[in-house]
């Protein structure tokens, strides 16, 4: 199972996401493993877990460029995921249309 981290910034509107992540996992709908990593100490997290792909909340999008940079010297490609799409807690949709091709199920 591909490994997927969801880079943000600790809020309730991460929290959010994240339960409903949890939920589509339980009903087998999201066949990833996905974990959260709080910006600004999300390097401890994916050096750790060593993602397959990372995805980039609309909240760390200030910082974006260096994230990219950290993490392209890691070899790990990552994707900034649609604000609405974030927002709304479009979870299957998101990873339909941020993950690549190759690292879907």
């Amino acid at each position: 199972m591909k490994k997927i981290l969801l880079i943000s910034r600790e809020s309730l509107q991460t929290e959010r996401f994240m339960r409903h992540v949890r939920d589509h996992q339980a009903k087998n709908e999201l066949n990833y493993e996905v974990e959260i990593a709080y910006y600004p100490k999300h390097l401890i997290t994916v050096d750790a877990w060593k993602p397959d792909f990372v995805l980039l909340s609309t909240e760390v999008i200030v910082w974006k460029p260096d994230i990219e940079k950290e993490l392209k010297e890691r070899g790990i490609g990552c994707a900034l995921v649609k604000g609405s799409h974030y927002g709304t807690a479009q979870v299957l949709r998101i990873f339909q249309d941020s993950v690549p091709k190759e690292l879907q199920p």
